[in-house]
């Protein structure tokens, strides 16, 4: 799902492979952070293919003449612009896991128009088989502020990047008015991915902090498959793959994620998902003891 759940998803599997590695040991269950979750009951659906007549499906040989008419595809095919919009919730429940290593976990995102919420479970495997609970991770943004608490210690605003980018992914889907977020979007022909042939869409955010990105979309769906996301200065890029869509309401969101890093890779799976539900204002307030940030504006001395 390539709203800001799923591209949340990338910092939050960033932060399970930092924790996981054998060399930063996780810290103890905390105490007083392991509250029961809401759970939805939600029957198993298949993935849906896109067979609606009205909408164009482009042949191999003849691509879209931009990336922007491919982005419109997508949203057209996810449910449309206006269903997009109507959107005032999405709240997702799941679980993820580290293929070859001991460790797995639970997965719970709320998200509002003006705020934002991920609790990540940390278990380990023994050699028995027994999971074993090592932390908890809350991210928050409520406005323009954000923090996070994890394990047993005190919140933290976040700051720098961390902030800057949470910020930044601000919207239920970020390519609906994408002309307004990136200064060019490129067709860079065709790759498969996963053995689906796919438009390859590079795109350069407005924004001269945010990362570099390019974008696969399924020729025959156009669905979104595969994210990159590499920063500008040059660094490590981090992929995320699309794997499994379902509708959900009157959208169609993405439900399986592979994120790969280094190396590292996390699946994520939301077994339960739903949109236009109320969403408690509790989840999103600040810790007390957290004092908030306040911008100030500079005057002259």
């Amino acid at each position: 799902m390539p709203t800001m759940l799923g591209i949340a998803v990338v910092s939050a599997s960033v932060l399970l492979i930092q924790q996981a590695t054998p060399d930063t040991p996780a810290p103890d269950d905390p105490a007083g952070l392991t509250a029961d979750e809401p759970t939805i009951d939600e029957p198993a659906i298949d993935e849906p293919g896109i067979d609606d007549p009205a909408i164009d499906k482009p042949a191999i040989d003849k691509p879209p003449i931009s990336g922007q008419a491919v982005i419109d595809r997508y949203i057209a095919v996810t449910g449309g612009l206006e269903a997009w919009q109507a959107l005032h919730s999405i709240r997702g429940i799941g679980t993820w896991e580290m293929p070859g290593l001991p460790f797995t976990g639970r997965l719970i995102i709320d998200q509002t128009a003006d705020a934002y919420r991920m609790s990540v479970d940390m278990f380990q495997i023994d050699a028995l088989g027994k999971a074993e609970h090592k932390i908890r991770q809350l991210t928050v943004r409520n406005g323009k502020q954000t923090w996070r608490v994890q394990g047993d210690a005190p919140a933290q605003l976040l700051k720098g990047k961390e902030h800057a980018d949470l910020l930044r992914k601000d919207s239920f889907n970020p390519l609906l008015h994408a002309a307004s977020r990136y200064a060019s979007m490129t067709m860079d022909g065709m790759e498969d991915i996963d053995g689906r042939p796919c438009w390859k869409v590079s795109l350069v955010p407005i924004d001269p902090d945010a990362a570099l990105e390019i974008r696969w979309f399924d020729v025959a769906e156009g669905l979104q498959r595969k994210i990159a996301e590499t920063p500008r200065a040059g660094g490590v890029t981090d992929e995320v793959f699309l794997e499994v869509y379902r509708p959900v309401g009157a959208v169609t969101l993405n439900h399986v994620t592979r994120v790969s890093r280094l190396g590292r890779v996390v699946v994520r799976t939301f077994d339960a998902m739903q949109t236009n539900v109320t969403i408690d204002p509790c989840l999103f307030e600040l810790p007390a003891g957290l004092a908030p940030e306040v911008e100030t504006t500079p005057t002259e001395e």
